[in-house]
């Protein structure tokens, strides 16, 4: 009985430490989201921007256009050229506004940076019970951050960093399920 304690007790910490790496690399990830624009939905993107006083520099006039977001940083691919950029660290506009999209950008990054703490603890403590609850919130709001098109006709689909998220938490109900087992 001691032999499967310990191999119990093994394989919930591995999954834990597991989760914490997942957790640590989804969050980092510019890939939350991917979307291919064409020319059409790229005129409409530097509108919808010069509306909010955000001025766009280097506008392209490729025939498309591959763009991916994380919660960190964004990224444009055009003609196997990439460049990337920190996104907003405040949502407070020049005009006092406050896009809602930015105030769900600021709530999935907390969420998964305390999921990408209490993880890291958690593989230490076989306590993952509370990160359950932050890993969903923040995966939940950081998906719906990733994929909002903001109001333009542009498809946007999930991609690695989000998925990486979502194992995360799967490994970590592992972990949990494997440390009630030991108890």
């Amino acid at each position: 009985m001691v032999l499967d304690k310990r191999v119990l007790i093994i394989a919930s910490g591995s999954a834990m430490t597991l989760a914490c790496i997942l957790f640590i690399v989804g969050n980092a990830l510019p890939s939350w989201s991917s979307a291919k624009l064409d020319s059409a939905q790229i005129n409409l993107l530097y509108n919808m921007l010069t509306q909010y006083d955000i001025s766009v520099k280097d506008q392209t006039t490729s025939d498309e256009t591959q763009v991916t977001i994380g919660l960190w940083r964004g990224c444009a691919s055009i003609l196997q050229l990439t460049a990337c950029s920190n996104l907003l660290s405040s949502c407070t506009l020049r005009n006092g506004e406050s896009l809602p999209l930015c105030q769900k950008m600021m709530a999935a990054r907390a969420f998964v940076t305390i999921a990408c703490i209490i993880s890291g603890a958690s593989a230490v403590c076989l306590f993952a019970y509370i990160l359950q609850i932050t890993g969903v919130i923040g995966i939940a709001l950081g998906i719906v951050f990733a994929t909002d098109n903001g109001g333009l006709p542009i498809k946007k689909s999930v991609s690695v960093g989000a998925i990486l998220a979502i194992l995360a938490v799967a490994m970590n109900l592992i972990g949990a399920v494997l440390s009630l087992l030991v108890r």
